[in-house]
Parts: structure tokens; sequence; C-alpha cells
């Protein structure tokens, strides 16, 4: 009975079995050949792999010249298009004469502070004294047959040698968008952010080169920074001494008129809270010198708070300059200067500038 019954459970179980399998096995061959590919094996891959880099390799060896550069601005450019770029090129190369103005100014202030001085302490074969130190050593080394160049003599060499120690600067300009800012106001203003960046990137590159040709330390350096507002602030260029190409097109599209009122104010607390935090997360930068340029057309739209925003970065001892932009209707602001266009930005900037070195 019970064996019976065993063997019956055991011939149903098996003919389950078999019967599943005639049911579901054309599925699974079916996966197994057409749906489940094998794995690929490294030598496989390292081919495919291969093949890959060769085809990138090749496409990029028949790029023309021209492909090829436009494929290295769009990887400096970020979210701008090609036609921004040749936009602010042209716009670059009309504003050079006032660019090269900046750069013969700076390069002038370099020279005030930095002099050549000319040593005698290079022996030589030949030169402009007698080496008295060294007449006796020449004169063993004629005498044994030494055969390098007797050094009997001394020659000139020259390094630079810093006059005043330091010059750290930080230089903020906070552009105007404002409603009022339109047609030729917005215009000169992205003209002036384009000379603002080009000429104090100008001053940080004379700066190191002047450091790599005397082999001397001149102990200066310039960051800049740009914010735009209107009804809000946004800094476009964060304060640093260095200048990207994205950075130079990120000021030169944002700056236009039709953001609002005149919330100057928002800018000049925007700096002041930056300036806070660096002081605080680094002492050693307190002694920065700072200057802050608000480039506008008229009357700040708070002015109680804009005296308050003034207040708090003179104690931060910045220097804050109203720069009115074909208005003399400055403001309230420490000192005020007034231009017409992009030239009389050059030597504002300069005077500023020279100015803030002295004090």
């Amino acid at each position: 009975g019970q064996e019976g019954q065993e063997g019956q459970e055991g011939q149903e179980g098996q003919e389950g079995q078999d019967h599943t399998g005639s049911n579901f096995g054309k599925y699974y061959d079916d996966y197994k050949e057409n749906r489940h590919p094998s794995p690929i094996d490294h030598d496989e891959l390292d081919e495919i792999l291969e093949d890959a880099l060769k085809k990138e390799k090749d496409e990029k060896k028949d790029a023309s010249p021209l492909e090829r550069s436009k494929e290295r601005i769009r990887g400096e450019i970020g979210n701008h298009s090609i036609g921004d770029f040749n936009r602010f090129r042209l716009e670059l190369t009309r504003l050079l004469p006032e660019i090269d103005k900046m750069r013969n100014f700076f390069a002038g202030l370099l020279d005030e502070r930095v002099t050549t001085v000319r040593r005698l302490n290079n022996p030589s074969d030949q030169g402009a004294v007698l080496n008295s130190a060294g007449l006796a050593q020449t004169f063993v080394d004629i005498k044994t047959g030494i055969k390098n160049p007797p050094q009997a003599f001394l020659e000139y060499s020259s390094s630079d040698k810093e006059r005043e120690a330091e010059g750290h600067f930080d230089c903020f300009l906070a552009v105007d968008c404002s409603g009022s800012m339109d047609g030729d106001r917005s215009e000169e203003a992205r003209k002036a952010a384009v000379v603002f960046l080009e000429g104090l990137s100008v001053f940080e590159r004379e700066i190191r080169e002047r450091e790599r040709s005397g082999a001397v330390r001149v102990d200066w350096d310039v960051r800049s920074s740009v914010l735009v507002f209107g009804d809000t602030a946004e800094t476009v260029k964060p304060l640093s001494s260095n200048l990207t190409e994205k950075q130079r097109l990120d000021t030169f599209t944002r700056i236009s008129s039709g953001m609002g009122g005149t919330s100057d104010y928002l800018a000049l607390e925007k700096i002041a809270s930056e300036i806070e935090v660096e002081i605080n997360s680094s002492p050693d930068k307190k002694n920065r010198r700072r200057i802050i340029m608000v480039l506008t057309d008229g009357e700040s739209s708070d002015p109680s708070r804009l005296t308050t925003a003034i207040d708090r970065l003179t104690r931060l001892d910045c220097s804050i300059v109203g720069i009115g932009i074909q208005t003399n209707e400055i403001g309230i602001y420490p000192q005020g200067r007034s231009i017409n266009d992009v030239k009389d930005l050059t030597s504002t900037l300069s005077g500023i500038i020279e100015r803030e070195i002295s004090r």
C-alpha cells in the first residue's frame, strides 16, 4: 500500500517534471540561443576598445585645422556659442588701443618700483674688469695646462630688485543693468567691463613676467571680479587672478539693460559678505587693497540701504568709487567720477589704481 503510493507519487513527480520541461523548454532554448548574449572575453574586449580609439583618432586626424580650432574653442567657452565668441573677439579687437594704454600704464608702475641692479660677479675669460681675486688661480691654470679658459675677468650680471614691498589688489566692478541703462549706456558699460578685465589681466601677467625674467619675487598680485545688478545682484566673474574664455564671455553677454531697478546696494552687500568671509577664514588677506567701482547711470533705488553698505565696506578699508556713465549724477558715493565712453574709463581706472598703490 505505502510503497505503491510512494511509487505512484514518484511517477507523478517525474511526469510533472517532464511535463514542465515539455511546456517551457522551447522558451529556455530561445532565450539561450537568441536573447542571452555570451560574455565577451578579454581579448575580444581589447580589440573592440582598440578599434574605437583608432576610429576616434582617425576622425580627429581627418578634421580640418578650422574644425580642430572650433573644437578647442568649444571646450573653453562652456555653454556659449561660437557666434558669441566671434562677437566678443571682434569687440576685443576694437578695444585693443585702450587695453594697450592699460598695459603701458601698468608697465610704468612696475618700472617705478622695480630697478635693475648691475653687479660685477660673473667670472669670464674676457669682460669689463680684471678679477684681481682670481689672477693667481688663472696664472696657475695656465702654467699647469688646464683646458678650461682662464677666468681672469669679471662681467656684469643684471637682476631686478624690488623697491617697494607689496601690492596686493582686489578690484571689483559692479555694473548697472537696470532698465535705464539701455542703448549707448549699456554698450559702453559692456566695453568698460572688457577693458577692466583685460587691463587687470595684463597687469597680473606683467607681474609674473617680471618674476620670470628677473629671477626675483615681485610681491604683487591682482585679482578681479565683475558683478551686475538690477532688481537683483549677480556675480558673473568670481574674484581671482585668472581670466578664462568662459569668464570673458559670461561678462560680455551678461551686461545688458532690462534687469529692473537700480539696486546697487545688493551688489555692495554681496561684495562685503565675500570679503568678510575671506578675512575670517584667511586673516593674512586682511591687508589686501580693495577697490570697488560701481558703474551706474543714476540714483540708487534705496539710498539709505546703499549708505549702510558703503559704511560696511569702508570699515573693511575698501575704496568705493561711483562712476557715472553719461551722467553727472554720482549719488552718495564717497568718490565720484563721470565718463562718457570707454576711453574715459581707461584714465579713470589708471588714476584710481595709481592712487591706491601710493596710499
